[in-house]
Formats: C-alpha cells, sequence, structure tokens
C-alpha cells in the first residue's frame, strides 16, 4: 500500500535538464554532450564548486597490511569469510602526501580471480568497517574499498563556531579552486580508483561507488564526475544528494538549514539562493542525469523524513523521463525502501550489492526498483 505525502516546498516545474543554455532542447547525441558540459558548469559554479584536476602521473601504491582474516561468523553462522589489507597511495609525484585505504576481499580468493568492486566513502565512521559489511561483500563475490574521505577534506563538528578551516592538503594544494567539501570527498573517490590499478584481483570495468548521508552526496558526485564508475549508489543522501530542493516533504531538510549549518559542504553561491530556492536552476535530477547511461541506485528509510525520501522519488522520476528521452532505459535507476531511520542498514548494503550483481551479471533481484511508494509522485514531474 502506497503512503500519502505532504509538501512545505513546492517548485513547480523542476528545472528543465535538457533545455541548453541556447534556448534549444536537447536532440541528438551531440547535444547531449554539449548539455552534459553544461550542466557539470551549472552545479559546479551555483552549488558544489569547481573540481580540482586530475593528477598527471600515476599514483604510487604500496601495501602496507597483508591479508587478515577479518570475518568472525557475523554473517549467518559463517566462519571467516573476509580478509583485509590496506594500502598507501601516493597521488602527486612532487609530494609525499598520501592516504590509506583498506581493501576486503573473499578468504577464499583465487590468485587470478577478478572481483567487482564497492567503493565506500565512509572510512571516517566506525560503522561503515563492521564485520557483518565485510562478510556480505564476500558473500556477494566483491571486493569492498573503504577510504576516509576527511583525508581529502575535514568535516569538523558543527555548528561551526569560527570561518571553515580551508585546512586540508587538497584545500592547500588547490587553494584558488573554491570546491567544498562534497565535491573534495567525491575527488577522493576517483584518487581511490586509481590506486586500484595497482591492487590485485579488482576489476576495474565493475567499480561502483557508495557511500551515506554526507558520503552518498560525495558518491553521487563521484558518480556524475567519474566515468569509470559502473554503478552510483547512495543511502539516505538527501539535499544534496538523491533528494529534492524544490520539493521538500514534511520534515525534510530545508536549503536554508543546509546553507546555514553546512555551508561548507559548498561552495560560496550555495548562499545566493538562500530564502528563494525555487530560482534554483538545478536539482537532483541533474546530479543523476549526468550518471546515465551508467546505473544508479539510492535507498532509503522511510523514517527517515531529513534526507526527503519522497523527494528523491520525484527527482528520480525526472531523470528517468531524461533517460527515455535520450533512448536509455529507465530502469537504470533504481530505488529501494525500508522501514527505520537514517542509517547505512544491512539492508541497504544488500540491495546495493544485488542491484550491481544484477547490472553487472544480469542478476535478478528479489524487490522491485521501479514502483514509488507515494501516491501522486508522477504529478510534480
Amino acid at each position: 500500500m502506497k503512503k500519502d505525502v505532504e509538501f512545505d516546498v513546492t517548485g513547480t516545474p523542476l528545472p528543465d535538464a535538457l533545455l541548453m543554455n541556447n534556448g534549444k532542447r536537447v536532440d541528438t547525441e551531440a547535444d547531449w554532450k554539449l548539455r552534459r558540459n553544461e550542466i557539470k558548469e551549472i552545479l559546479q559554479s551555483e552549488c558544489y564548486g569547481h573540481r580540482p584536476p586530475e593528477p598527471l602521473e600515476k599514483p604510487i601504491v604500496r601495501m602496507i597490511q597483508p591479508h587478515i582474516n577479518y570475518g568472525n561468523s557475523s554473517y549467518e553462522n559463517l566462519g571467516p569469510v573476509a580478509s583485509l589489507r590496506i594500502f598507501s597511495s601516493r597521488p602527486w609525484a612532487d609530494s609525499e602526501w598520501c592516504f590509506d585505504f583498506m581493501v576486503f576481499t573473499p578468504c577464499d580468493l583465487k590468485d587470478d580471480e577478478k572481483l567487482p568492486t564497492m567503493i565506500c566513502c565512509d572510512g571516517n565512521w566506525a560503522r561503515a568497517i563492521k564485520r557483518e559489511v565485510a562478510d556480505l561483500a564476500a558473500k556477494f563475490r566483491f571486493a569492498l574499498v573503504i577510504f576516509n574521505r576527511c583525508d581529502f577534506v575535514t568535516d569538523p563538528p558543527f555548528p561551526l563556531s569560527e570561518p571553515f578551516p580551508r585546512d586540508s592538503y587538497l584545500q592547500r594544494r588547490f587553494a584558488d579552486y573554491d570546491f567544498g567539501g562534497v565535491m573534495g570527498w567525491s575527488y577522493g573517490a576517483s584518487r581511490v580508483i586509481d590506486a586500484l590499478e595497482f591492487v590485485p584481483n579488482i576489476d576495474l570495468s565493475k567499480l561502483a561507488v557508495c557511500g551515506h548521508s554526507r558520503g552518498g552526496k560525495a558518491a553521487m558526485l563521484a558518480g556524475a564526475f567519474d566515468e569509470r564508475i559502473a554503478v552510483t549508489c547512495s543511502s539516505g543522501s538527501g539535499s544534496g544528494g538523491a533528494g529534492s530542493w524544490h520539493y521538500l516533504a514534511k520534515g525534510a531538510e530545508p536549503y536554508d538549514t543546509m546553507a546555514n549549518v553546512l555551508g561548507y559542504w559548498f561552495n560560496d553561491t550555495f548562499q545566493k539562493y538562500v530564502g528563494h530556492t525555487v530560482d534554483l536552476p538545478y536539482d537532483a535530477h541533474f546530479l543523476k542525469a549526468l550518471c546515465l547511461p551508467r546505473a544508479q541506485i539510492s535507498t532509503d528509510g522511510f523514517a527517515d523524513l531529513w534526507a526527503n525520501p519522497a523527494g528523491a522519488c520525484i527527482t528520480t522520476e525526472a531523470t528517468r523521463k531524461i533517460a527515455r528521452t535520450l533512448g536509455y532505459a529507465p530502469d537504470l535507476l533504481a530505488m529501494h525502501f525500508r522501514e527505520g531511520m537514517h542509517e547505512h542498514a544491512i539492508v541497504d548494503w544488500r540491495a546495493m550489492f544485488e542491484y550491481c550483481r544484477h547490472v553487472f551479471f544480469g542478476e535478478d533481484y528479489a524487490w522491485i526498483s521501479a514502483d514509488y511508494p507515494y501516491n501522486g509522485i508522477e504529478k510534480y514531474c
């Protein structure tokens, strides 16, 4: 049975992602290529800040901890099923700065086996490194790679009593760039992908990226800007992620609150729409459209009102319409809902792995990803 939803803020209609800056609507593949670049510039100029350039050289990667068993019968009464290695990567030849990342793989991994890989942005949260998550990844025959996004841009406790310190190495190296936290974290995911070229058993053609909450925003931005990512997965990503600012369901996080409390996640221009978000020239369907024709999935809890799961349905339907116009399959955008609050629950992880197995290997999954669990969503798109 579908749920009813009330909106505190509605902006009708959503900005047209297929309307080019010259007033022409996207009609050809060449038009879409140009429009993608326009959308990237809109999102960078108006919201997230500009993405730093890619390193010119290959990273220097070394293993700093060899295999150790990590699983502990936490998943379906199995014995250890996952093992852990830790690597260090130095992205720039002219700097000694480096970051570490963890790689979990099945204990029975064969030397020549190549695994689809899930990259998680949430290494700064202990709950992202639960044994049950590593075991679940091994069960689905995935490598699970976890890095600490705060190595790239700090994420201090809020509210801030002083101006946001731009003191991370990335911010110092690219001091002339206006990127906020979310763009910096997404850039970190791309540097992890660079390093995975030098990690055994990784199938670079089957990469997914995921994150929860602000990490989900970072994952979505990584998927939008890095086309090496085949599946973009976000959990409870809300405003600035899979949710909507033009359509705020009751209880959802307002744009003004985010701008006033968490503005350092974005660029300075972000502040100019405080008080009149109906004038925003973009919404999450712009971000989602950039991932096409690659796949994406968002997961949400019904009780997680702050993350605006109903708004996420609206921007997903808007993006599915874009997919149809461009000749892409609408089921490239999947959604998974569960009862519960704001967390990256094991059921969310399972849905992500199942959907990735579907994309990579054509395997079926039990849940329905195309239906919206709220009444009347389509009329807002």
